[in-house]
C-alpha cells in the first residue's frame, strides 16, 4: 500500500461507511443552515414587531438573498 489508500481496491463495507459518514455530514451541514435562516427570519419578525425597521429590513433581506433561499423553486 503506497501513501494514499486505494479506494478502488477497498472492500463495500469500508466503501459504505464512507458514503454513510458523508451523507450524514452533509444532512447535517444543510439542517444548520436552515436552522440559521430560521433564526435569522424570526429575529427580522422580532425587529418588525419592536418597529425597528431598519434592522428588520436589514435580517429579512439576508434571508433572501442567501443561496439556499434564492435558489429555491
Amino acid at each position: 500500500m503506497g501513501r494514499y489508500p486505494n479506494f478502488y481496491d477497498a472492500s463495500p463495507t469500508i466503501c459504505l461507511n464512507v458514503y454513510v459518514h458523508s451523507y450524514f455530514w452533509i444532512n447535517w451541514l444543510v439542517w444548520f443552515q436552515e436552522f440559521h435562516l430560521s433564526q435569522i427570519y424570526h429575529e427580522g419578525l422580532a425587529k418588525l414587531q419592536a418597529k425597528d425597521y431598519k434592522k428588520a429590513r436589514e435580517l429579512l433581506e439576508s434571508v433572501l438573498k442567501d443561496p439556499m433561499v434564492s435558489s429555491a423553486q
